[in-house]
C-alpha cells in the first residue's frame, strides 16, 4: 500500500512507521544528501551507533544495527550475512548508496586533513599528521593504508568490499534499493522518485520539486552555516578527483582492487554502476548540477 509524503510524516510524528528503514552508506559518500531525501519523504529523523563509542565499532558486528520507532537508522554497515539477516528479521526496507572510489578517497583525505566534524567535537584527530606529509603522500595513504604515527588506516580494501558486497546485496534482496551518489546529484528528483517508490509513499511534481531545491549543495551549505556546521559541504560537483590524485594513487588503487575485490569491475559494470571505478586524471568541466559533497 503507498502512502502520500503528508500521510508517511504524519505517521513518522507518531512513532507509527510502516516498517523499520535502514540507509546504510559508504563512509564519505555523500550520506548527508540521502539522509536529506530520505527525511524529506518520510519526516523521520536518522539515529545511529553511540558514536562515543562509534571509532571502534565493527562495521560488521550485527548488534551495533536497531529499530527505534518513529526514525530510520544510518550507518556505515557492510552488509555481511550477519547485517543482511539482522536486517531481515527486522523486515526492514534498506536504502544502500556507493560511490566513485577516486572521489570518495579525496573526501576522506578531506576528512582527516582538516579535521572534519569538528563541530561535533567527533573529529578523527589526525590533521596534525596530514599537515605533516605532503598532499601527495596524504593521500596515498587513504589509498594504499599506513601504520606508523600511533595510528592505523586500512587502505582502500575494505570500501572496496563494501561497494561489491552492496551491489551484490541489491541484486538479492527484493526490499534493497542501490544508489549511487553520481546518480543523485545527476538527477535529484529521479532519485527522490526512486526512494518514494521504494518506500512505498505517492509524490507529486511540485513535491519532488522542492525536496530537490531543499537538497541542493546550496541550500544544504546555508543550513550549515546557519547552524555552524559547514565542514561536511566541501565543494559540488562530480569527478573533480583528478585535481588532487594522479596516476601514481589510480594505480595503487587498482592495485587494491586487485587484491581485495577482484570481481568488482565486473559487478559494477553488470548493474549499471561502472561509473564508481572510473578513473578521471583531468577535471572535467564543472558539473551544472549542485550536488552536496560530504
Amino acid at each position: 500500500m503507498t502512502v502520500s509524503v503528508s500521510s508517511a510524516k504524519a505517521g513518522a510524528v507518531a512513532g507509527q512507521s510502516d516498517r523499520p528503514l535502514a540507509l546504510l552508506t559508504q563512509f564519505k559518500s555523500g550520506t548527508w544528501l540521502t539522509r536529506r531525501i530520505v527525511e524529506g519523504l518520510t519526516g523521520m529523523s536518522m539515529v545511529e551507533p553511540d558514536y562515543g563509542h562509534a571509532v571502534g565499532l565493527d562495521p560488521e558486528d550485527a548488534t551495533h544495527i536497531f529499530h527505534c520507532p518513529g526514525r530510520y537508522y544510518s550507518w556505515h554497515a557492510l552488509p555481511v550475512p550477519p547485517v543482511r539477516e539482522k536486517l531481515r528479521a527486522m523486515n526492514a526496507r534498506v536504502v544502500l548508496q556507493i560511490r566513485n572510489v577516486y572521489d570518495m578517497a579525496v573526501s576522506q583525505y578531506h576528512h582527516y586533513a582538516d579535521d572534519i566534524d569538528r563541530e561535533f567535537q567527533r573529529g578523527a584527530g589526525r590533521a596534525a599528521f596530514f599537515g605533516s606529509v605532503t598532499r601527495d603522500f596524504g593521500l596515498a595513504v587513504i589509498v594504499a593504508g599506513y601504520n606508523g604515527e600511533g595510528f592505523v588506516l586500512p587502505g582502500f580494501g575494505d570500501y572496496l568490499r563494501q561497494t561489491e558486497l552492496m551491489i551484490d546485496y541489491a541484486e538479492t534482496c527484493p526490499d534493497c534499493l542501490l544508489l549511487s551518489y553520481e546518480d543523485v546529484v545527476r538527477d535529484r528528483v529521479a532519485a527522490i522518485r526512486r526512494v518514494a517508490r521504494h518506500l512505498e509513499i505517492d509524490i507529486d511534481d511540485d513535491q519532488a520539486a522542492a525536496m530537490a531545491q531543499a537538497s541542493s549543495f546550496s541550500a544544504m551549505r546555508r543550513q550549515g552555516e546557519a547552524a555552524g556546521t559547514t565542514s561536511h559541504f566541501r565543494k559540488g560537483g562530480l569527478f573533480r578527483h583528478g585535481e588532487e590524485l594522479n596516476q601514481r594513487h589510480a594505480a595503487l588503487m587498482r592495485l587494491e582492487i586487485a587484491r581485495y575485490a577482484p570481481n568488482l569491475p565486473a559487478r559494477a559494470a553488470a548493474a549499471g554502476m561502472a561509473h564508481v571505478l572510473e578513473f578521471h586524471p583531468a577535471s572535467p568541466a564543472p558539473f551544472s548540477s549542485d550536488g552536496a559533497v560530504p
